[in-house]
């Protein structure tokens, strides 16, 4: 007996123009893979389109996964010339930096549809050992106006983990910005151990600080007596109050800055009902210090922080967000955001200048 297909829920708010936002935001640059990954062709969905990925003569091209012929999937192309694909199918040979049709193999050197048709190609670069792709229309905006700041140092050592999550993108990034669940839900993570984490705030606010949000706050409550219940929570003498910066910005990049690296997490929708969760942490160092940082990543933060502390978040994500909302005072932060997205939100227009 065949099982029936898991019919999910439309994750929705109350905000309706933020919800159009859904399907992603094409005007920005997201990363979508380690460069290493790439080697021939990698076939992706990125915000609800079919890309195909391809390195040819180690440069990195980006063309729509289905030939314009009879819709055969890119992905299973050949390469019978230089910088160029040829469909399975009939040999329909593309150009890889025009999409122009060159060739149509089997119809002989005069075929007539020769330059009359070309397949969408969409701007890509290798940098920071990720590969980046542009999904809007027109000529996009310098690389650097979408990647942090934090990034451009040559000095800067980047560790990267990425996974493919459920859920849809927004609510992730509403999760890394929200302060209250950081104050429940990671309590208890082993991340978290030797940090003494607020019970609540006091005089929270939103600011600006150049392309960020960022929160800020008049007090920090480590712990209270709740009438009728009993004091909560329990203070460890080992636990010791730490000091991070959290923030986010378009098009859905989080950052925590802590003491000793800053963490940056890139939602790159796929589809609404999943994204991809580019994780990095960085510090800045050289030489053997550079190769230590490394060598910490891999024994303590790739398993503590990328896997165990997120996979805590993502999981919620997952399982949140549908029916009705009852927001209260800490969801300053997630409705920061929103408006963000909804004022600032960058068009094709504003893209193309």
């Amino acid at each position: 007996m065949r099982k029936a297909p898991i019919v999910r829920e439309k994750q929705v708010t109350q905000w309706p123009e933020y919800d159009r936002l859904e399907d992603g935001l094409p005007n920005y640059w997201y990363p979508v893979m380690l460069g290493r990954r790439l080697r021939r062709k990698v076939p992706m969905q990125i915000l609800g389109e079919s890309v195909l990925f391809v390195r040819d003569d180690d440069e990195v091209f980006a063309l729509a996964d289905r030939c314009l012929h009879r819709g055969t999937p890119m992905r299973f192309a050949k390469r019978d010339f230089p910088g160029t694909l040829s469909c399975i199918y009939h040999g329909w040979c593309y150009d890889l930096k025009t999409g122009n049709l060159v060739a149509a193999l089997t119809d002989g050197p005069d075929c007539p549809m020769i330059g009359k048709v070309s397949i969408r190609t969409y701007p890509v670069e290798e940098r920071f050992g990720l590969i980046w792709i542009y999904m809007g229309k027109g000529m996009p905006p310098p690389l650097e106006e979408d990647v942090p700041e934090e990034f451009l140092d040559p000095r800067i050592v980047r560790c990267i983990r990425i996974s493919d999550q459920d859920g849809n993108w927004r609510f992730a990034v509403e999760n890394h910005f929200d302060d209250a669940h950081a104050q429940y839900l990671h309590r208890s993570s082993l991340y978290a151990t030797f940090s003494r984490v607020p019970a609540y705030k006091r005089g929270s606010r939103i600011v600006r600080n150049g392309k960020w949000l960022e929160r800020e706050q008049d007090s920090l409550h480590f712990t209270a007596d709740y009438p009728g219940l009993g004091r909560w929570p329990k203070l460890r003498f080992w636990q010791k109050s730490y000091g991070i910066k959290v923030r986010v910005r378009m098009p859905g990049i989080g950052m925590v800055a802590r003491k000793a690296h800053t963490a940056f997490k890139f939602h790159v929708p796929l589809n609404p009902d999943r994204f991809l969760f580019v994780q990095v942490i960085t510090r800045k160092a050289t030489g053997v210090w550079a190769w230590l940082f490394r060598l910490e990543y891999w024994l303590i933060h790739r398993w503590f922080y990328h896997v165990l502390f997120n996979n805590d978040d993502v999981l919620m994500t997952k399982y949140s967000h549908s029916g009705q909302e009852n927001l209260f005072g800490p969801d300053i932060s997630v409705t920061g955001w929103r408006k963000m997205c909804i004022d600032e939100v960058r068009t094709e227009q504003v893209a193309a200048e």
